[in-house]
């Protein structure tokens, strides 16, 4: 489990170990901004473990910087560089696995389709750079998924749905709008895991299914 802060980090392994959950769970500084730390992790989880046999992408960020073109920095250096940094350095130790699973989250935010689509639930709601960086790392996705499948690295992009997270900087807020519980998307990025979506390789899915690019 990455995280940027130690503190933080300790925090969140105590309170999934307080559920007992199965085999162990180790944590590991990394800022998705920072590409030595990227690449410093994959180092150790080399030293450490030899191989991952999953990699879930899941860094994103509404930019709260002021102006057009620094939100746009902004969210492709989170939303999309970083996620490119990410799938390079861990590539080599994905390419050890026997069943190596690569998984980006993304958003529905990103399909062109759905965009162009007037009575689509989120035809209103704007965040440009957002969407932008989002459908740009949709393409990442499928580049890696076309360049891994030589080693055998299965691919698939993912909308967790809208989730009470600090995504946007206000975990409130984004309760008040109606978000779920990040249960719901856990259990949606496990059944890829545990190979429920592998019909699904390769495509933009959601808990119920499958969006258009």
């Amino acid at each position: 489990m990455a995280c940027r802060s130690a503190e933080k980090a300790a925090q969140a392994l105590s309170k999934v170990q307080a559920n007992s959950p199965k085999g162990s769970l180790s944590t590991i500084l990394l800022d998705i901004t920072d590409h030595d730390s990227i690449y410093q992790a994959a180092k150790m989880v080399n030293e450490e473990f030899g191989r991952l046999d999953t990699l879930i992408n899941n860094a994103g960020a509404l930019p709260k910087s002021k102006g057009l073109a620094e939100q746009m920095r902004e969210a492709f250096e989170i939303n999309t560089l970083g996620q490119v940094i990410m799938t390079e350095a861990f590539r080599p130790l994905l390419a050890k696995s026997k069943d190596a699973r690569l998984i980006f989250l993304s958003s529905r935010l990103s399909s062109i389709s759905l965009r162009l689509q007037p009575d689509h639930e989120r035809y209103n709601v704007s965040h440009a750079p957002y969407r932008i960086s989002k459908a740009a790392l949709n393409m990442w996705a499928a580049c890696a998924a076309k360049e891994g499948k030589e080693q055998g690295i299965r691919v698939w992009t993912v909308d967790p749905g809208l989730v009470a997270t600090n995504l946007g900087g206000n975990k409130e807020a984004l309760e008040q709008m109606g978000a779920g519980s990040s249960d719901i998307s856990a259990q949606t990025i496990l059944s890829i895991i545990e190979g429920g979506r592998d019909t699904d390789i390769g495509k933009l899915i959601h808990k119920d299914g499958v969006y258009p690019w």
